[in-house]
């Protein structure tokens, strides 16, 4: 795919003094609010070398270097039919629980969810112009391991978003794949590792002090615990490398302090379930998403957030 088609603002310039990279994490379906915020970033004429996703995330960046534009995003979100993300597991995964795996089949992604979203492996493989990369779970090392967008397939794609208990594991070349989420929901380091200066992060998982009640609740919690305690540590990681360079030191190829942009809502999103019922559609996550990144935007400060843990927090 040529340079061309990559998005407007999404294509990397390499002019740039400032090297970018932009941080699609995940939230299960709620990635709706990100592609949201996606239509402001890309009115500012942002460009990336580098997009890393993870989980959910990995759909918004497997829409952008398929050739999608934000407004096209946007539009598929709005109409996709949540039921067709449902499919049945063989009727002794849920009769006998020694037999229980997950509590769908991946067949309704394959087969409906990611030709509606405009999912095109070949021309995410052929992409030119920036490089994306895939982060998913190799369960026999207990490892993240990132896929460069040349060699992503469907298989890891759907490994990537398959949470432990929703969807079944992939098996891929005898190596058996999860969902990173409860690793790693980001991969800032590596961004910054491979030479981007600048990051840019739309973070959507839930952040408040309050626990909360409720099988479904003690989930998401868990996962929100793992996903934002290895975001906190690299953090950390980061804002000491940029100790470093303060003191003259050349970190990661770095002579200058790396910076952040964080974009995400100030209240805990509706969960997947509300997408479900109808109590929250993804036309009013897109429009969350656009208003707190608009919001963003008319506060910018070129200096960023600080590295701290208190960026992520939210209000109940």
């Amino acid at each position: 795919m040529a340079l061309a088609h990559i998005p407007q603002g999404a294509a990397g310039d390499q002019s740039l003094t400032t090297p970018r990279a932009l941080l699609l994490p995940g939230g299960g379906l709620r990635l709706s609010y990100a592609a949201g915020a996606l239509t402001e970033i890309f009115a500012h004429d942002l460009k990336f070398q580098l997009m890393d996703g993870t989980s959910g995330g990995s759909l918004n960046l497997a829409m952008l270097l398929s050739g999608l534009n934000v407004d096209e995003m946007c539009e598929r979100w709005r109409s996709m039919k949540m039921r067709n993300t449902i499919s049945f597991m063989p009727i002794l995964n849920y009769l006998w629980p020694p037999q229980f795996v997950a509590s769908s089949s991946a067949k309704g992604f394959r087969q409906k969810v990611y030709p509606h979203l405009g999912i095109d492996f070949d021309k995410i493989r052929a992409a030119t112009g920036v490089q994306g990369s895939f982060n998913v779970c190799n369960f026999g090392k207990k490892m993240n391991q990132l896929i460069l967008h040349q060699d992503i397939t469907e298989d890891f794609l759907l490994a990537g978003m398959s949470l432990p208990g929703t969807l079944p594991p992939v098996t891929i070349n005898d190596e058996v794949f999860l969902d990173s989420g409860f690793i790693q929901d980001v991969n800032l380091l590596d961004a910054v590792k491979r030479g981007a200066n600048e990051l840019w992060l739309i973070w959507i998982m839930g952040n408040i002090k309050q626990y909360r009640k409720n099988p479904i609740n003690l989930y998401v919690q868990m996962l929100e615990m793992s996903a934002n305690g290895a975001l906190i540590k690299e953090l950390l990681q980061i804002k000491e490398i940029n100790a470093r360079i303060a003191k003259g030191e050349i970190v990661y190829g770095h002579n200058k302090p790396i910076t952040l942009h964080l974009i995400k809502p100030a209240r805990p999103l509706p969960l997947d379930t509300a997408l479900y019922t109808g109590s929250t559609t993804h036309a009013e996550l897109i429009e969350m998403g656009k208003a707190d990144a608009r919001r963003y935007f008319d506060q910018f400060k070129a200096e960023g957030v600080p590295f701290e843990p208190e960026i992520l927090s939210m209000i109940a």
